[in-house]
């Protein structure tokens, strides 16, 4: 068995970093939607579902990350094309939605696209509000899973066709899951 320090400090911290973000955010809403749904006995709606899918499936993306963590501390190292695939999908499918906002919100502001004050359109300070909160949520934690993902796939010499194939497979899923909510 190996040492923690096998593991780089730019991963260990990532990973608090995700603990932190992903796993606080999704306890306090999973607790939320208890107290709502189990204690108050409010019925669950399409939308209550959606929120309770969404933050299992974001504390599922922890179990990857930790998987990644783990690979460090075995003397085998196996599946490290598999978890770098999973680390990149966990990636881009957190970062595409911030940067698309990011994006479509430098557009609104050079005129080259036209607000409907609505969505990632919306130039009020509700829009920027929500903006952040997409980045602390969402970009952020993106950015910690390609900090991880960089780092385990230079350590364990991963070939850049499972990262390119778990950015696309990260977008998709999230392609997949905006037609389900929508």
């Amino acid at each position: 068995m190996m040492r923690v320090d096998a593991i780089p400090n730019i991963t260990k911290w990532s990973f608090y970093g995700l603990l932190l973000i992903i796993g606080g955010f999704s306890l306090y809403v999973l607790a939320a939607w208890s107290l709502d749904h189990i204690l108050n006995q409010d019925p669950v709606d399409e939308t209550g579902w959606i929120i309770f899918g969404a933050s299992l499936a974001r504390l599922i993306t922890l179990g990857v990350a930790f998987l990644a963590l783990r690979t460090y501390l075995t003397a085998v190292k196996r599946n490290t094309g598999l978890i770098a695939f999973a680390l990149f999908a966990c990636s881009s499918g957190q970062l595409v939605y911030p940067l698309a906002e990011l994006i479509v919100k430098f557009l609104v502001l050079v005129g080259l696209w036209e607000s409907t004050g609505k969505g990632i359109s919306n130039m009020k300070a509700e829009g920027w509000f929500n903006h952040g909160a997409a980045w602390l949520i969402f970009g952020i934690p993106g950015i910690l899973f390609l900090s991880i993902g960089l780092q385990y796939s230079n350590c364990f010499h991963v070939s850049r066709a499972y990262l390119i194939a778990g950015s696309v497979v990260g977008v998709l899923l999230l392609l997949v899951l905006g037609v389900l909510i929508g």
